[in-house]
């Protein structure tokens, strides 16, 4: 099971990708958001990873989310069907969405959980 700072890192990891993005311009808007949900899924993993849990499966980790984490449980959802949304049935979202609805859900997240673990 890899540990809080492991989690941390790739969290940190995959928000660094996103640097490489312009959002005006690329035609990966798709992956802008699930490397989005991916970092917040890093971050509550690695909430978890101090508790010694670890979710294989995305439902899971929802459940656990919910129960031990209902302050972002919203953000953090709101996250995943975005990324099922580009995933899976291609939707297209605007600059706008990403910057104004969907970054700020991972933010909420990232700070949340941080706040948590170091306290």
């Amino acid at each position: 099971m890899p540990s809080q700072s492991a989690h941390l890192i790739q969290a940190s990891h995959n928000k660094n990708l996103l640097e490489d993005f312009d959002l005006l311009h690329t035609e990966f808007i798709d992956w802008v958001v699930t490397v989005l949900f991916y970092s917040a899924v890093h971050y509550v993993e690695a909430f978890l990873a101090v508790r010694s849990i670890h979710s294989p499966i995305h439902a899971e980790r929802d459940r656990r989310v919910r129960n031990l984490l209902p302050d972002i449980y919203d953000s953090y959802n709101d996250l995943k069907n975005d990324s099922v949304e580009a995933r899976y049935y291609m939707r297209q979202f605007s600059v706008d969405e990403i910057s104004n609805e969907i970054a700020p859900n991972l933010e909420i997240v990232k700070n949340h959980i941080l706040s948590r673990i170091s306290s």
